[in-house]
């Protein structure tokens, strides 16, 4: 969008609103989930033709992140689709096929642009290029090192002093190895394993089976990337760019997760027989309703 786009390091992943830069592709991530519940689920009520048009809503936002480029967004968008369908009534033949299709569209596009090929180089053994493109895992390394067991305390970190690049946003999870050393990773990581547990023990109680798909679908999504960015911080896994979830700086992001959470409160307190009552309440006058809702 030409005039409020914001390129930052060759990637087009920002507008610019005047007050503040905003990531569209940050809620995209739980607005192409919504889409995808409802797509999966009426799978087998659609026609031939509503299945195609349909697929193209879930396809095309996916085409933009490549486009940005934003493939880290890209790989858990395309991952959270593939969760749902494999909770929903999705037929299971058409699952396996569409799995198949992914996994090779994603090699394809991770050679087609050198510089990921290159990261996963990197990734393998980052002293081969240590100022380059290992330098972000060795600083990271370092940082972890030295926090030690008890770390160096809060707000004694040297590596976030211009040494480790985006210390708050992508590489965070190395200043909190550094600060509050290997107990702040290991309560961080708790932290985040509670919350999955919790979240999906809510989905399985849930009446509604879209609820629980919904709640699942959210809880996966915050702990997959969570997961993701700690591997990468930890030199387990290639280095993308993604912010770990409630903790990297970026108010996209806090926004973005802090509203899925509200679509899990929701879901936890709007049960199935409570939309008849809704729908009754929606017939009567705006006082009336108000009366109701409130007794």
């Amino acid at each position: 969008m030409p005039g409020i786009r914001v390129v930052i390091k060759g990637s087009k992943r920002w507008l610019n609103l005047g007050f503040m830069n905003l990531q569209p592709g940050e809620f995209l991530k739980f607005t192409l989930m919504l889409a995808a519940i409802r797509y999966f689920e009426n799978f087998n009520n659609y026609s031939n033709k509503e299945k195609a048009i349909y697929l193209a809503g879930l396809v095309y936002p996916l085409a933009v992140f490549i486009l940005q480029p934003d493939f880290g967004t890209f790989f858990i968008a395309s991952t959270i689709i593939g969760f749902i369908a494999f909770l929903s009534t999705f037929p299971r033949r058409y699952f396996y096929s569409l799995v198949a299709l992914g996994l090779i569209g994603a090699f394809g596009i991770l050679l087609a642009a050198p510089y990921r090929v290159k990261r996963i180089l990197a990734f393998l053994d980052p002293w081969k290029d240590p100022r380059g493109s290992g330098f972000q895992i060795i600083q990271s390394f370092l940082a972890f090192a030295n926090g030690s067991f008890f770390g160096q305390g809060l707000g004694n970190s040297n590596e976030k002093l211009f040494y480790l690049p985006e210390a708050y946003n992508d590489f965070i999870f190395s200043v909190v190895g550094e600060e509050l050393g290997f107990i702040g990773v290991c309560v961080t990581a708790l932290m985040f394993v509670s919350f999955i547990f919790i979240g999906f023990k809510i989905a399985i109680s849930l009446k509604s089976r879209v609820g629980g798909i919904m709640v699942s679908a959210i809880i996966f999504s915050v702990g997959f990337q969570a997961f993701l960015n700690m591997g990468v911080v930890l030199g387990v896994l290639p280095t993308k760019g993604l912010n770990l979830p409630f903790i990297s700086y970026g108010g996209s992001s806090m926004v973005a997760n802090l509203a899925a959470l509200g679509l899990i409160f929701a879901c936890i307190r709007i049960q199935p027989g409570d939309l008849k009552a809704i729908k009754s309440r929606g017939k009567q006058s705006p006082v009336g309703a108000l009366k109701s809702a409130f007794s």
